[in-house]
């Protein structure tokens, strides 16, 4: 077998559970609820966000994956709405998750 080849299989596991999407110093600062129950948070909007859940054929660590998907709704709910918090709306599906993004009174 060409050693390139043998080099790229054995880097794909390692790609495969890699995370990508980070959360930027606003995105650090917003929470992660399951829940919202404080009467002082308004839901400012909702954000759909998507990642890769398969790199070809292979399937991405879905703790990765899950991972990856809240970063990137946190980040959103920083930058574009100046929420301080989200909550998923659903389950992860083919790496696609929605969420709604609060601002609360007492942030």
């Amino acid at each position: 077998m060409n050693k390139r080849l043998i080099i790229l299989l054995s880097l794909i596991p390692l790609a495969i559970g890699w995370t990508w999407v980070k959360p930027t110093p606003q995105g650090e600062n917003i929470a992660v609820m399951t829940t919202i129950d404080d009467p002082d948070c308004a839901r400012v909007g909702k954000t759909h966000v998507s990642v890769k859940a398969k790199l070809g054929v292979w399937k991405r660590n879905p703790k990765k994956v899950e991972t990856e998907l809240t970063n990137l709704a946190r980040n959103i709910a920083a930058a574009d709405f100046g929420g301080d918090m989200v909550v998923p709306l659903g389950e992860v599906h083919d790496g696609k998750q929605t969420f709604a993004v609060y601002k609360c009174a007492s942030s």
